[in-house]
């Protein structure tokens, strides 16, 4: 059962020590909304893809036991040979990137930040719970992501995908009464964290470890998506590389990262292609019955889960997996 607010509060404002272990557990199973913020942050500045130091200040222990599985199991990265019909070269600018390179971006900054302004009206335009302060919420999704892309001139591999401005969405929102620099540390450390994921995996083993799987979990799915053609490039990549935060409803975004966020050294990562999976399968029904124009909006736009479901699902198919 998820913690309530108070039950946060309690654990977070005792004093300077911060029992963060036990903090990650009451966390994976969803944080309240109005201590989200205090919590993300908290938890925020520990999320990595590669193993971390102790964090003593904070009472954070590496080798600290949970009662979640997945903590205390890691498993062994496969190469494997992709099995679609992926590109990497695909266009940098479409629903279909892996990521967006500089040395592929032949507009000039300022044409490439006007894309991301005219992408932040239409996202705001779209989320219900920006409307009522759409404009303030507008202008400082505009000035992080200004700070954010002058401050990585030459070292993202991301440049200025739109896909920036879903995953600063939600830090947005959740640390809205917070400072903005708050929330422009928490956002840089998301992004820094999906970038090192995609340096140290690859992105062509992510996508083959993806597909290999979905062919052995959800067989009937798989074939189907052979069937009408429907390449990876057009949904999958997008997908595992931003954490879903393109494709699910807001709040089932939020839900899905609490526990990201909260699982240590980057098992909410390793976890994440078992979510996808585990979202193919709980919609297979309706899937199988699409043909590809209808099953791509599909894809590109899913309904309300129980993301509670979704991750213990995520669970079972981690564990059923022997590497």
């Amino acid at each position: 059962m998820a913690a309530t607010a108070d039950e946060f509060r309690d654990l977070i404002g005792v004093d300077d020590r911060v029992d963060v272990p036990l903090l990650r557990r009451l966390a994976y199973y969803g944080v309240p909304t109005e201590v989200r913020g205090s919590v993300w942050k908290l938890l925020l500045p520990t999320l990595t893809y590669t193993d971390m130091e102790d964090d003593t200040g904070t009472g954070v222990n590496a080798n600290t036991n949970t009662n979640t599985e997945l903590y205390n199991s890691n498993s062994n990265n496969n190469n494997n040979s992709v099995g679609s019909k992926s590109d990497d070269n695909a266009n940098s600018y479409g629903y279909d990137e892996i990521h967006v390179s500089r040395m592929n971006d032949s507009r000039t900054d300022n044409e490439a930040f006007m894309a991301l302004r005219d992408e932040v009206e239409k996202y705001c335009a779209r989320n219900p719970r920006f409307r009522s302060a759409k404009n303030k919420i507008q202008q400082r999704m505009i000035n992080m992501l200004y700070e954010y892309t002058q401050k990585t001139q030459t070292n993202s591999m991301f440049g200025h995908n739109p896909a920036l401005v879903h995953v600063l969405g939600p830090f947005v929102y959740v640390m809205k009464d917070s400072s903005e620099s708050d929330a422009q540390y928490c956002y840089e450390i998301m992004l820094r964290a999906i970038e090192n994921r995609i340096r140290l995996v690859g992105q062509s083993q992510m996508l083959g470890r993806f597909l290999m799987l979905l062919r052995s979990l959800v067989p009937q799915l798989y074939v189907h998506l052979e069937e009408e053609e429907l390449e990876a490039n057009k949904w999958a990549v997008s997908w595992l590389q931003w954490l879903l935060c393109r494709e699910l409803p807001f709040d089932c975004c939020l839900r899905l990262w609490d526990a990201y966020i909260a699982a240590p050294k980057g098992y909410g990562f390793e976890l994440h292609i078992f979510v996808c999976l585990a979202i193919l399968d709980t919609c297979q029904t309706d899937l199988i019955e699409l043909e590809q124009p209808e099953l791509l909006a599909f894809l590109q736009h899913l309904p309300t889960l129980d993301m509670d479901r979704i991750l213990n699902q995520a669970q079972l198919l981690y564990r059923s997996v022997k590497f």
